[in-house]
This record gives C-alpha cells, structure tokens and sequence, in this order.
C-alpha cells in the first residue's frame, strides 16, 4: 500500500518539477541577464526531474519486490516529501525573481532582495544536489 502511495507522490512529483522548469525557462526566456544560480538551479530541478521519472519507470513495476523495498525506503526516510519542499523553494525563488510588466518599482525592489535570497538559494540547490545522490543510489540498489 506504501508503494502505491510513493508512485502517486512519484508522479504529483514529475508533474510538479515539470511546473518548476516550465516557469523558470519562461523566467530565462524574458530576463536577459538572469542570475547564474537561476541557470544551476534550473539544471539541478531538471536533473531531479529526469531522477523521478526513472524511478517511476520502476514503480510501474510494483510486482518486482526489489522496487517495493526501494519505494518503501525512500518514502519512510521522507525523501518524497523533502524533494516536494525543496521543489517548492525553488519555486519560490523563481516568483520572487519574476520581472511584473510595467511596475518598475516593485522590480528594482525585487532585484534588490536578490543578493538576500542568493545564500538561501544555495543551499537549497545544494540539498538538491544530495536528492540527486539519494535517487541515484536507489536506483543503483533497484538495478543491481
């Protein structure tokens, strides 16, 4: 039953980063000089993304007891969970960078915040960055 639930939170995951990048493509797709850590932040969500739809390439196949561990792991240890608030934090940053036609002000004050945000921001790719390491690993322990 646990296993089903982590396939569900697999794909509300996918469909969520799919989000994530969408806005932030969009976001690089009008701001010329966008921040680097936009571009890391971006390519970490991406690689988070492309994690989730392997592993749910593997939850397709619940009859496989391996993947039914593997699921089960990862979604006692809150991995789930913790890739849904670090998803929502990039998404976050991604708002708060989001240019508003026509309202300089409210503009110059977000570029402003930016350097505030930059270290938050950081870390939350870094946590992502150990996401990756973790759906990695169980991936690997899945295939082998």
């Amino acid at each position: 039953m646990a296993e089903i639930a982590a396939a569900s939170s697999i794909v509300s995951l996918i469909d969520f980063s799919g989000k994530v990048l969408a806005a932030g493509y969009g976001f690089l797709a009008k701001v010329a000089r966008a921040p680097t850590e936009i571009h890391t932040l971006l390519t970490d969500v991406a690689n988070v993304n492309t994690l989730l739809a392997q592993m749910q390439s593997l939850a397709d196949d619940l009859a496989d007891p391996n993947t039914k561990t593997v699921l089960k792991s990862l979604s006692d240890r809150g991995v789930f969970q913790s890739c849904e608030i670090l998803l929502k934090s990039a998404e976050n940053y991604l708002d708060s960078c989001r240019q508003i036609d026509g309202n300089h002000l409210k503009n110059f004050g977000r570029a402003l915040k930016w350097p505030l945000m930059e270290r938050e921001m950081k870390d939350t790719m870094q946590q992502l960055r150990i996401l990756q390491d973790q759906l990695t690993a169980a991936l690997t322990v899945d295939s082998s």
